[in-house]
């Protein structure tokens, strides 16, 4: 969860976005809102450097021909790195 919301804190640092005017940014993710997106099928991913997590992914199936990437994330730390392109990769 560190990966998920590290990586979208810069975004709503940016925009200056509250969790009262936004709860649904995943800077403002938590684990209930985890385990909600995987009771509705919704599959997520780790992308591991070594033993640490620098991105996730989830990904929703919306029927047989087309699923959603949602929550893209690469920590501050690990981007400009070509780690958002692995994940592309990994997702097609």
């Amino acid at each position: 969860m560190r990966t998920v919301k590290t990586s979208f804190l810069t975004i709503t640092k940016n925009f200056n976005l509250t969790e009262k005017d936004n709860p649904s940014s995943p800077a403002f993710t938590n684990i209930t809102k985890l385990k909600e997106m995987k009771v509705n099928s919704i599959k997520m991913y780790g992308l591991y450097v070594g033993v640490k997590q620098e991105g996730f992914v989830a990904i929703e199936k919306a029927n047989d021909e087309v699923f959603y990437m949602e929550r893209l994330a690469v920590h501050p730390d690990s981007r400009h790195k070509g780690l958002r392109k692995k994940s592309d990769r990994l997702c097609s």
